[in-house]
């Protein structure tokens, strides 16, 4: 009926025509204001925040499945002692699975850090300078000054040469899948080279020349690595042989610098099989033959 009225607001016929010819009523303004509704007070409810320890134990459950954190004394777990400290507005906790591999990601920066004594870089690189671990670098218009960078939110570069780094690089360093450049060199990094590097399969460059890395050189290289141009493991300490799949690098590798390590064994047959191979740097180690003159053709 209310609609009716809406659209017929004279009603019937005869109604309308009495409409017509009786005066309008005249318009009385009021006396007084109108009456305004009574105001009620409200209390604001925040949402409960959330404790460290819940944080840290969500964190824990995202983690647990890619990293050691049973050691509170690791890196690992001070690590994630600092996600956990960090307000939900600086840094959310993902609570649908898809979102895991961006937490994921930001956790091994910090562990970067952490790792490899963050606190005494010569450079700080604006590490922890927002919630986002993208904005953590400085650059010119050219080039990197240092720091990581990404593209569409992955990290794609991290370049921190000369920049005082100490420690092992941490097994970690192999979820960040989408990395093309991983520039470490001239530091002083010790211990072995992860052989978790070998999921890096979309690096471009790799450099960790001009640290203290010692043992054999890992078995990395698959089918899979097809854009790799720049490998430099000169000025450490290595030991061993070059890895026969070296050669799996046949179609992008440019430039080969082994140098000044403690490496021995055979060379030329390896060699060989590098079509692409434009530098090659292998003096200063323990080689038990030399390079043909046509061993590169």
């Amino acid at each position: 009926q209310a609609e009716e009225d809406f659209k017929n607001p004279v009603g019937t016929e005869d109604e309308a025509e009495t409409a017509a010819v009786e005066p309008p009523v005249e318009f009385v303004p009021p006396t007084m204001p109108p009456t305004m509704p009574p105001t009620v007070e409200t209390t604001e409810v925040n949402a409960p925040v959330e404790s460290v320890e819940s944080r840290l134990a969500r964190i824990t459950a995202i983690l647990s499945p890619v990293t050691n954190l049973t050691d509170q004394s690791s890196p690992q777990y001070k690590s994630i002692v600092t996600l956990s400290a960090a307000s939900e507005e600086i840094l959310l906790i993902p609570t649908n699975p898809t979102l895991y591999p961006k937490f994921i990601q930001h956790y091994v920066i910090v562990l970067l850090y952490y790792t490899l004594g963050g606190s005494n870089w010569n450079f700080p690189a604006n590490f922890f300078s927002t919630g986002e671990e993208c904005d953590w670098n400085v650059q010119s218009v050219l080039f990197y000054v240092g720091g990581v960078f990404c593209k569409d939110g992955a990290v794609t570069s991290l370049y921190l040469p000369s920049n005082n780094l100490r420690g092992t690089i941490p097994t970690e360093i192999g979820l960040l899948s989408s990395m093309k450049l991983l520039r470490l060199n001239s530091n002083d990094l010790s211990g072995e080279i992860p052989s978790e590097l070998s999921k890096l399969t979309n690096l471009v460059d790799l450099q960790l020349n001009h640290n203290a890395l010692t043992g054999s050189i890992p078995t990395l290289f698959n089918e899979f690595w097809t854009s790799l141009e720049i490998l430099n493991f000169a000025n450490n300490l290595l030991t061993g042989t070059i890895p026969t799949d070296i050669t799996m690098l046949h179609r992008s590798l440019a430039v080969l610098a082994l140098d000044d390590n403690l490496l021995e064994g055979l060379v030329s047959d390896k060699m060989g099989a590098l079509t692409e191979l434009a530098y090659l740097y292998l003096e200063q180690n323990g080689f038990n033959d030399t390079l043909a003159d046509d061993s590169l053709v």
